[in-house]
């Protein structure tokens, strides 16, 4: 191959990339953009100041979702979330209705039917979610004096325009997924999370400023957070390899072994759930607490109140019911996209088989043994990294103003994005070598 066909080769490889780059980056700027288009009505300099000063676990995994849109009161405030709550809905029916069992099983097909209805929730729970937000500003005491004239003019468009921002990055999602780099969703989530990255560190520079923490504890904090990305990123690309084999035909009185290599693992990654378990568990933790101050809004019960208090982020319950939703999320998302029956099956029409493990059942029980221990050190291992903030308060007294969720989303869809960019060249190599040898 001389000069002028590698130039031609890496030109195109790098031209398809570039348009998918390119496409990544104008959705997720018209996403910052929106996240700055304020809704009508609303006394923004007043509320955001509320916002910046309430310290509550509501209202700061609310903002991380929506990209810093709810202390700008942008037509975007109500984020991806009601999206997230509406896929965490629709991928339990798929588990538990027969109904979404047997779409799921029909391909294709299946897969943009429960799509579909996945939309049509994603809207009523957006619409539900802002007649909940125009009530809480107008009854809220916090929020008291934020509206300028509360009318039926002025909740129209606030619902209105809360919806149409949740669909369009709904929409936007899916594009980036389908035309851009990584999955749109997740990348929505961290581009919200990385627009907070500025304000995180002036609270920082701030608090070393006007307390006593020392410099060994700046030095301890900053080898700890080293550590901890070094350890997400040794997990994410661990994976667990099964020796297998390929079986023996007999021909003409000789067997012949269909074997490539001397060894053939199946590799089974250690997090196979990915982020989903920690953005699920962050989404419905803070429902209770939601529904605990609004029904102290409306009723002006203080058992309401006092429970409420039991869903912050430093109580025990908070902590264990975390524990308990990563827990379950990670061995249903896993064993969900992750079927050993499946694999079994498979093994069994190509002729692989487990050395030392009889294929059928044996193999299945196997391989689903491996998977749930995968699985049960992997839901301890996002946990651990999910409540490190809370750690380090323990250990230095000093309050992070980066969450664990956070920080495991922003390490996990970086990875994601470069292993894809990376297969994108990959891929894009060998159909040029396919078209230019004829293959």
């Amino acid at each position: 191959m001389n000069i002028k066909e590698v130039i031609f080769f890496f030109g195109n490889d790098f031209k398809k990339i570039k348009n998918r780059i390119i496409f990544t980056f104008l959705s997720i700027f018209i996403f910052r953009i929106g996240s700055f288009i304020p809704i009508p009505g609303i006394n923004i300099n007043l509320l955001s100041n509320i916002l910046e000063h309430k310290n509550n676990v509501f209202f700061d995994i609310f903002n991380i979702f929506s990209g810093g849109s709810l202390l700008h009161v942008s037509v975007l405030m109500l984020g991806i979330m009601p999206y997230i709550s509406a896929s965490i809905v629709m991928q339990l029916l798929t588990f538990t209705c027969n109904y979404f069992t047997q779409l799921n099983k029909e391909g294709e097909y299946g897969k943009s039917i429960i799509n579909i209805y996945t939309r049509i929730l994603t809207l009523l729970l957006s619409i539900i979610q802002a007649v909940m937000i125009v009530l809480t500003f107008e009854k809220f005491n916090y929020f008291e004096n934020i509206i300028y004239h509360t009318n039926s003019l002025f909740y129209c468009i606030f619902v209105l325009s809360l919806v149409v921002g949740t669909m369009l990055l709904m929409w936007l999602g899916e594009k980036i997924s389908e035309y851009g780099i990584g999955n749109g969703v997740s990348l929505i989530i961290f581009t919200g999370i990385l627009s907070s990255i500025p304000k995180n560190i002036y609270f920082f520079l701030k608090d070393i400023k006007f307390t006593k923490l020392v410099f060994l504890n700046f030095l301890l904090l900053s080898f700890l957070l080293l550590v901890v990305v070094f350890f997400i990123v040794f997990i994410e690309k661990a994976k667990r390899k099964i020796l297998v084999q390929y079986g023996t035909k007999r021909e003409n009185n000789k067997n012949y072994i269909f074997n490539l290599e001397k060894n053939i693992y199946l590799p089974i990654k250690i997090n196979i759930s990915g982020i989903i378990p920690s953005i699920f568990a962050s989404t419905i933790i803070i429902l209770p607490l939601f529904l605990f101050l609004w029904l102290n809004i409306f009723f002006k019960k203080k058992i309401f109140f006092i429970l409420s208090n039991y869903f912050y982020y430093d109580h025990y319950l908070y902590l264990f019911l975390f524990f308990i939703l990563v827990i379950f999320f990670c061995f249903f998302y896993t064993f969900l996209v992750f079927n050993p029956h499946n694999i079994t099956m498979d093994f069994q029409k190509s002729g692989i088989y487990i050395i030392g493990v009889r294929p059928g059942n044996k193999t299945r029980l196997y391989i689903n043994n491996i998977v749930f221990r995968l699985t049960l050190f992997n839901s301890i291992y996002i946990c651990i990294v999910c409540l490190i903030p809370n750690l380090f308060y323990e250990l230095i007294g000093f309050s992070f103003y980066f969450s664990g969720t956070s920080l495991l989303i922003v390490v996990v869809v970086t990875i994601e994005i470069i292993t894809q960019i990376k297969s994108l060249i990959m891929f894009n190599k060998y159909l040029l070598l396919f078209k230019k040898y004829n293959i």
